[in-house]
């Protein structure tokens, strides 16, 4: 029961994290509509980015 509730505290902080990161990613570029989920992904890639695969490069530009 505790390495669950560790768990699950890790994942909520993992959350916030990442939600805080995007939050100023969008501040910074005065809240564009239709950004959300960029800014969210580029936040967890920022932040965590042994969590993540390589992504070629000719898809991550476009």
């Amino acid at each position: 029961m505790v390495n669950a509730m560790n768990q699950e505290d890790e994942e909520k902080a993992h959350l916030r994290q990442v939600a805080e990161a995007a939050y100023f990613k969008a501040e910074h570029e005065g809240f564009p509509p239709g950004q959300a989920l960029r800014h969210w992904l580029e936040a967890e890639l920022d932040l965590f980015p042994e969590e993540h695969i390589d992504v070629p490069e000719s898809l991550a530009e476009g």
